[in-house]
């Protein structure tokens, strides 16, 4: 099992209509943005759709930059794969890597054993940060974002 910091998450799905259609609903109900940020519309998405491949995020304000949806859309299938934004991975990331470079330098700084982080405590904030605040929005938020690209797509999901 291998650890990340920033869940992914990949999915296929089959087609309902034509290439063409499914294509065209979801330019129609996407903003075009080549800058993923969240702001007001009326459209389900903001993002960029070139040929059959698309970059979008949900545009819903304030969780919806949280997962950037990548995707391609191919003849009778395609495929999506959910990332956590950049700009949350370094709201998130940098804070975490700042208190683990801190408790590594704590005794070339000359601190006292009192004064030093407690590394075990370091570890739970890692762990706490990761497995609930990432993980549990990365997975409530993906899952919202999904379920508007399928209704918006008309797709069916492929589990494997």
């Amino acid at each position: 099992m291998k650890f990340e910091l920033f869940p992914t998450t990949k999915r296929k799905f089959v087609l309902h209509d034509s290439q063409e259609d499914t294509i065209d609903r979801l330019r129609r109900r996407t903003e075009e943005s080549y800058i993923l940020a969240s702001k007001r519309t009326d459209k389900s998405f903001i993002g960029d759709i070139h040929n059959n491949r698309f970059r979008i995020i949900s545009s819903v304000i304030g969780t919806g930059a949280f997962c950037v949806l990548t995707g391609e859309i191919n003849n009778n299938e395609g495929f999506v794969q959910v990332k956590v934004h950049i700009a949350f991975k370094l709201l998130i990331g940098i804070p975490v890597l700042v208190l683990i470079i801190l408790s590594l330098i704590s005794p070339l700084l000359g601190w006292e054993e009192s004064q030093m982080p407690n590394i075990g405590l370091l570890l739970l904030l890692v762990f706490f940060t990761r497995y609930f605040y990432v993980g549990v929005s990365f997975k409530v938020l993906s899952k919202q974002s999904l379920n508007r690209l399928r209704d918006v797509l008309d797709v069916e999901w492929l589990y494997d």
